[in-house]
């Protein structure tokens, strides 16, 4: 996959994220869980910003870089999955979704982000952008998380 198409695809990713987790904070009445979803709503906007900076070096002739934004990050084993083994996210979320709905399509909307910059992280050559996917997906990692963290306070995860 080309730099530019990783890039747009991630955006797209980033905006869709961004879109969910502000609907999913309205699916529920606890505060913590609220600001979870508006604090993750707020990082993909983040994240889009980012990507959008470098698409737009990129197409004025400039080079990707590292993300600065981001602080130094631990190493992690981008070879793992993310969900465990076995368990799957759901595609779609439905009208009537209820909070364990939303959290099971969040993991998986975190996942889908985790895979692209996975991805492109071992298929890019350029040294940059390779650093910017490997942060991004610790970054979505992290993000994974978080959520599996929620769902286990509430459902004992997996069910």
């Amino acid at each position: 996959m080309e730099l530019v198409e990783v890039l747009n695809k991630a955006m797209t990713l980033e905006k869709d994220g961004r879109s969910f987790y502000l609907k999913a904070a309205e699916l529920t009445t606890d505060a913590g869980i609220q600001a979870m979803f508006r604090q993750l709503a707020e990082d993909e906007s983040h994240h889009y910003e980012y990507l959008e900076r470098q698409l737009v070096a990129i197409q004025c002739g400039g080079d990707v870089c590292a993300l600065p934004d981001i602080e130094d990050i631990a190493p992690i084993d981008l070879r793992d999955p993310i969900f465990p083994s076995g368990v799957e996210a759901i595609e779609d979320l439905a009208e009537d979704a209820d909070l364990e709905d939303a959290l099971v399509f969040a993991m998986g909307v975190e996942d889908k982000s985790f895979k692209l910059y996975r991805e492109a992280a071992e298929e890019i050559a350029e040294p940059e952008a390779k650093q910017l996917f490997r942060q991004l997906a610790a970054v979505e990692l992290g993000h994974f998380e978080t959520l599996m963290q929620r769902y286990e306070s509430f459902y004992h995860y997996p069910r």
